[in-house]
This record gives C-alpha cells, structure tokens and sequence, in this order.
C-alpha cells in the first residue's frame, strides 16, 4: 500500500488537467498514487490523463455525473493509502508539498490533518498574490479554526488539506451537497469540532483564481454562502455555542441572502420580474431560516418593499443580539429605524420631493440601492442612473437601470438633481463629497443615505460614522 493517495476531482477541464499533473508527478516526496476522479467529463480528459505514461496514475470515470460533492466524497471511500489529498483540477502544486505534510502527519500521530499557505494564481498561471494566508505556523485546537473561521474570516484552502484517512473514516466526515459550493469549508469546521488542524506558513501550492471555477459562478455561490451559514447555524446548536456564534452567522446569512437578491437585480429583465422570482423563492425557505432572517431589520426591510402583503415585522427582534463590531451594531439600528419609518408611512425621500427633486442619479448598486429606489418611487421621484466603482458591474442592469462609473457625471450631471450614495460604511461620506466637488456644474446637491435618515431621526447619530467630523448638508435640508 502506498502512503499517500493524491486525489483530483475534475470535470471538463482537460486542459488545466494537464497542467497540474506534472507537478504533481514532480514531488520530491514519490511513494503516492495518484487518483484521477472524472465526473463523466465529455472533453480529452481520458486522453489528457493516459499521455502521462507513470504507473502510479490511476483513472477513474463515473458512468454519470455525480455531483461536485458526489466526487469529493468518492475520493474518501476510495483512497488506499494511509493519507489522503483532495485536489482541484485547476491549481498547481509546490514540489515539497507532499513531503512537508507527509512528515507533519508522521511526526505527530495524533494529527489529523495538516495544510500550508500558498499563492495565488490567474488564468495564465501569473501570480496575482503571495503567501495570501496571513496567519503564523500554528495548531488550531479543537473549536479554534470554527471561531477563526465564523468571527475572523479565516479560509483555508481545500487544495492544500492533507488528511488521516482511517481517522476521516471513523468520524464519517462526508462532503454535504446540500450546502453546496460551501461544502468544503463546511468539512474542515466540522473537523475541527474535535480534530486537531497544523497550519504551516509555508507557500507549497497555487491556487488559481478564474472566472470559469466553480465557486465563482455567482448565483450558485451565493445561493450556497446562504445554504452554509445556515449549517452553521445547526452546527452551533449541537455545539452548544449558537449564543456565542449568532451574531456573526446572522449577519454573514443575512449577507448572503441580501446578495443572492442582488442577483435578481442585476438583470436585463425588469426589475420587478426578478424580485417576484426572489419573494417566490423566499417563501419557500424553512420556518427556522425564516425565523432566524427575522431577526435582522435589513432583511424585514427588504421583504418589506419587495412584498408588503407580507407582515415582516418583528417587535424588539433586532435588539435580540449585540457583537463587538461597531460597523454591525451600527447597521442593525440604521436599518431597524428605515424599517420603523416605513411602518408609520415616513420616507427619507419626502423632503426631496418638496424642493422639487425629479431625477436622482445612485452611486451603489446594492441594497440600499434598491431600497432608496424604491423610496424615491413613492414620492415620484425617478432613478435615472446607478453608478458604480466596480468594474465588473458596469454595463449591467441594476433593477431596470443600466449601471455607468462615476464618470458619467462628468458628461451627465445636468441630467439629475441630485445624487444619493448608498455605500454601508463610512467611505459614503467620502463619496459623496467627492461628487460636490466634481470640475463641472455639480446638481444642486449631494447626501449620503445615512444623512437622509439622521435629517428623520438626528436623535439616533448612529454612532461610529465619523462622529466628530462636521456634517455639512445643503441648505434646504437642514434640520431647522
């Protein structure tokens, strides 16, 4: 039996197939098979695979497509060596990767997995960054890596996991297709609820970063963001550390559903198609994610202008929870009081619409986008262009309107009569006094969201959005 399986998952991609096979035949540390896993591939793989004449390869095609997870878990049941690396078809592998994790595991017989840093790569195999782990050698022990991973963010990478197989076998770790493009993330947490995980600082693989790749496609990866933090939300449970854990899979869930209706809004069809397509598809969600989703007053907010025969509102349940982030806690209570405005029949846009406001131009495509959108209509105030400093975006139709970069302005700005931002930190106050001091006859003014909700509310002062810098507001929309 060899020591080491080195399995790749693959479908389709021949050609970046045959990039990673020769490094991974080029590994200094050689007593491995190597396990290609073809998911039904209709392209050269087979052929890309047998131009490798080295005994230690080994192909195995499915009859049929069995999902990504499906072939991720094929990889468990059948390696034969003592341990086991999972690897994407798409990234390539240091020359020392094998021998520096084979000897971590070795070393250590209590270890159930090890990993390393690494680079990241393009399309063309450019280096776009270096050592992107920023993390010392370290021994995340059991529960270290969830709380690191659930309130800090960090992200190990799949590719460079090597693992115990016997020790994977007696927990039953599988890979979750109903978590979807989350499932490996998901994996190594739930490893780590009593498994021991070595991180080395040490850059042993690439990892490629593209537009073709499967976590990139980007409504099945929101959509599976949304699916994984709600896994964390059982995981937390069974832990008995869900009091611990809800604020930041709250917020993280809420992220990741408000984006996932991003989605929807960044469309050619009309806006108000895709968001019934949304709200169809929110009532089908199940009643815990429901309830949860409920206690956030950024996600009532949203149901509440994307269906108000829904009733959203939850008395006192966006003060259920507190975390340590200012920026979070500062949210909750700016959305919980446009939610509250909006029960009473009050808008932020009322006072625009009294000084004659017609044409507004949005710097931000997001939600507070559309939800300024959507106050706008309701006093008759129209939405003439979403602006955008992300270049991916522009082109696109934001909820019925093409977005443009901020240029536009330049060629444009006569068009409307003001310009509202609709940023969620503190750089929309940088932006909006970025566009009153354009080179050319600015509209008559220029506010950020957060301004238009203080002029409604200045009892709130929303703390933490440079609290003691002057707040300099047109004329007109003084607080007498």
């Amino acid at each position: 039996m060899t020591s080491l399986t080195a399995a790749i998952v693959t479908y389709n991609r021949s050609a970046y197939l045959a990039r990673i096979i020769p490094t991974i035949l080029a590994q200094t540390f050689r007593d491995f098979e190597l396990l290609v896993l073809d998911n039904a591939s209709t392209d050269d793989t087979a052929a890309v695979v047998r131009s490798f004449a080295d005994p230690r390869i080994r192909y195995l095609r499915h009859d049929e497509n069995i999902g990504g997870c499906g072939n991720l878990n094929a990889a468990i049941d059948t390696a034969t060596s003592e341990f086991l690396v999972i690897l994407h078809d798409d990234d390539l592998l240091e020359p020392q990767l094998f021998e520096r994790e084979i000897a971590e595991l070795r070393a250590d017989p209590t270890l159930t997995m090890v990993t390393c840093n690494g680079h990241l790569i393009d399309a063309d195999d450019v280096v776009t960054g270096t050592n992107v782990l920023a993390m010392p050698t370290r021994d995340f022990l059991p529960f270290e890596y969830v709380d690191a991973y659930v309130m800090h963010g960090k992200n190990l990478f799949l590719p460079a996991h090597m693992y115990r197989v016997a020790r994977l076998r007696e927990l039953g770790l599988r890979f979750r297709p109903e978590i979807g493009n989350g499932t490996d993330a998901f994996f190594v947490n739930s490893l780590n609820l009593t498994e021991r995980i070595r991180f080395l600082d040490e850059p042993l693989f690439r990892y490629r970063v593209h537009h073709g790749q499967w976590c990139r496609q980007l409504h099945d990866a929101l959509r599976s963001g949304f699916l994984l933090w709600s896994a964390f939300r059982e995981l937390g449970i069974e832990s008995g550390r869900l009091e611990h854990w809800m604020p930041p899979v709250l917020s993280k869930l809420r992220d990741s559903y408000g984006f996932q209706f991003l989605t929807f809004c960044f469309s050619d069809q009309p806006g108000s198609a895709r968001v019934a397509e949304f709200v169809a598809a929110t009532h089908e969600l199940s009643p815990p994610i429901l309830a949860e989703l409920e206690l956030d007053p950024k996600f009532r907010l949203l149901m509440s202008f994307c269906d108000e025969a829904w009733d959203w509102r939850s008395a006192g349940a966006s003060a259920s929870f507190a975390w340590t982030d200012p920026n979070w806690n500062r949210n909750q209570r700016a959305f919980a009081l446009w939610e509250r405005l909006r029960s009473e029949g009050r808008t932020l846009s009322h006072r625009l619409a009294t000084e004659g406001v017609r044409r507004v131009a949005i710097f931000g495509a997001t939600l507070v986008g559309y939800f300024l959108q959507q106050d706008l209509r309701e006093n008759g105030i129209d939405v003439v262009v979403f602006l955008e400093n992300r270049r991916d975006n522009l082109g696109f139709h934001f909820s019925g309107r093409r977005v443009h970069s901020p240029e536009w302005m330049e060629e444009h700005g006569e068009e409307v009569d003001a310009v509202l931002t609709a940023c969620f930190s503190d750089a929309d106050l940088a932006i909006a006094e970025r566009f009153k001091t354009q080179p050319r006859s600015a509209p008559g003014w220029v506010a950020s969201w957060r301004e238009l909700l203080l002029l409604e509310a200045p009892e709130l002062m929303l703390g933490g959005v440079n609290a003691d810098a002057p707040r300099v507001l047109p004329d007109f929309l003084k607080v007498a």
